[in-house]
């Protein structure tokens, strides 16, 4: 993708810190359904931020970054992701001064084909 994978994390970062601005934002936090997106963004988040502090003292250069998260973490990674870009496409495409979803969906296809899964997922975005 040409980037430093620890620039592709961070890029990962972004929707998951938006949606738990979001779920933070939406209402006071007693809501099952926003304890719930606030615990999972939050555990990807320390996760990542983790290993990215890490191997921040030795960079890897242009080595990969290895991240360990549970199968559910990683549908919501990846669930974040096609969001994400299904939303910046939609934005570019209106005529908004923001980059398209090209970043989110390339990182998308090789955290999926890392993970065995289709070569470009949509889940049920549109792409």
């Amino acid at each position: 993708m040409g980037s430093h994978p620890q620039e592709e994390w961070r890029s990962v970062l972004e929707p998951l810190d938006f949606t738990r601005e979001l779920a933070a934002y939406a209402g006071d936090g007693s809501g099952d359904t926003q304890e719930a997106t606030t615990d999972v963004s939050g555990a990807i988040t320390l996760a990542v931020r983790g290993r990215l502090r890490a191997v921040g003292a030795h960079p890897p250069g242009s080595r990969p970054v290895s991240v360990t998260l549970t199968g559910a973490q990683w549908v919501s990674v990846e669930t974040e992701l096609a969001s994400s870009a299904s939303i910046a496409d939609e934005m570019e495409g209106e005529g908004e001064e923001v980059p398209d979803g090209s970043v989110q969906w390339k990182l998308l296809d090789l955290i999926s084909a890392r993970l065995g899964g289709p070569t470009h997922p949509a889940l049920g975005y549109d792409r």
